[in-house]
């Protein structure tokens, strides 16, 4: 109650607060952003590709600390589903999941179960500042966050999102709440029911037949994320908001 402003990054945390009694004039929601020349400027990319022998491969990544929120049991059988379907992308075709978290035990278990487990990649942990080199091994990038299992709405913020978002990459991700609301399906970004693990498979076949619609939502997703979600422009309304409460 003291404070003069608080920061939020969704509305969802935004309404929680108001219906506590914090007025809402005191607050702003500043969503999640990214650093964009650190995803735009990597000269790692070639080791990490040897690394995982990626080299001449169409990569579809993910990047996540394995919550239940993160969608990545839908991840995993969506990979395993993939080449049971689409065969014919078995030589080209090679899924990096990177992180680790509670939930890495079961994915890595339904991903072990596969005949194609070879073809998905779980690289764990890896260094922070690692993470860029990583991302920008990939063609594709999966966002697929699932809806809370108490019913509440996502509260989130992804920091991934805005981080694929900087390296020109287009992205498959779920309809959910702020995620829905930042990208526009077809314009920047492939946006699929959260949880339908058939409509992730399909899509991901989609865009790696569609170079050009990958290359669209790419460059929709960079314009996108420069114009409005760089941590620069956080600030820049942080003080815009700060200096009004001061008026």
């Amino acid at each position: 109650d003291q404070a003069s402003m608080i920061v939020v990054v969704s509305d969802v945390l935004k309404n929680n607060l108001v219906k506590d009694g914090i007025p809402e004039s005191k607050i702003l929601v500043n969503p999640n952003g990214v650093e964009i020349e650190k995803f735009t400027t990597n000269s790692t990319v070639d080791e990490v590709k040897e690394r995982y022998n990626l080299n001449n491969k169409f990569v579809v990544g993910f990047i996540g600390t394995f919550g239940k929120w993160h969608g990545v049991i839908e991840l995993a059988k969506a990979a395993v589903d993939f080449f049971k379907r689409f065969p014919e992308h078995a030589s080209n075709v090679r899924f990096l999941i990177i992180g680790h978290g509670k939930l890495f035990p079961q994915a890595e278990e339904i991903i072990q179960c596969s005949p194609d487990s070879d073809k998905i990649i779980l690289t764990g942990s890896i260094p922070q500042q690692e993470g860029p080199a990583h991302l920008n091994s990939c063609d594709l990038f999966l966002s697929p966050h699932i809806k809370n299992p108490d019913g509440t709405k996502f509260f989130g913020s992804p920091t991934k999102l805005f981080e694929y978002m900087a390296c020109k990459r287009p992205i498959i991700a779920s309809e959910l709440d702020q995620i829905g609301e930042i990208l526009t399906h077809g314009e920047n970004s492939h946006l699929v029911e959260p949880g339908n693990v058939n409509q992730l498979v399909e899509a991901i076949d989609k865009l790696i037949k569609d170079s050009d619609y990958c290359n669209k939502l790419g460059q929709g997703a960079y314009d996108l994320v420069t114009k409005k979600y760089t941590w620069d422009s956080h600030v820049d309304h942080i003080l815009e908001k700060f200096s009004s409460i001061i008026k």
